[in-house]
């Protein structure tokens, strides 16, 4: 069975910037509680929790995120899913590849989002422009 297969949450996002510097980015009490799965049939499901505080947290009342994932090779997976907004408007990425890593007896899921692959970036204000994000997963079944 491939290790992304399980049920994960985030733990912190690093930001990196277009001018080197990094900044680290911890979840909400309330975000802790998203989860992200990856099933054995291919198919990934994002369900999220909103609310700034613990006792705010509300569940989204649909999936936030659905769609596909596959492995590339070792490191590289590509996922193929849909994104839905409160404003009920959905959003398509397709063919999106992230750098996979797996440590701690493929408890901990590190996923590096290099966007100037994409020729995506991110503007953080007051921060500066972002080009990449690495995040780390803890696998929580």
């Amino acid at each position: 069975m491939d290790p992304i297969v399980g049920v994960w949450r985030i733990e912190k996002t690093v930001h990196v910037f277009k001018d080197g510097n990094t900044e680290i980015e911890y979840p909400s009490e309330c975000f802790k509680n998203s989860r992200y799965e990856y099933k054995s049939d291919g198919s990934l499901i994002f369900k999220r929790t909103e609310g700034e505080k613990l006792e705010e947290c509300i569940n989204r009342p649909k999936d936030f995120w659905t769609g596909k994932w596959k492995k590339v090779n070792e490191k590289t997976y590509q996922m193929d899913y849909r994104v839905m907004f409160s404003d009920k408007s959905i959003s398509n990425y397709s063919n999106k590849t992230n750098t996979f890593s797996f440590s701690n007896n493929n408890n901990t899921l590190n996923i590096y989002d290099d966007y100037s692959k994409s020729e995506t970036s991110f503007v953080k204000s007051p921060e500066g422009v972002i080009v990449a994000d690495y995040s780390v997963y803890k696998r929580v079944k």
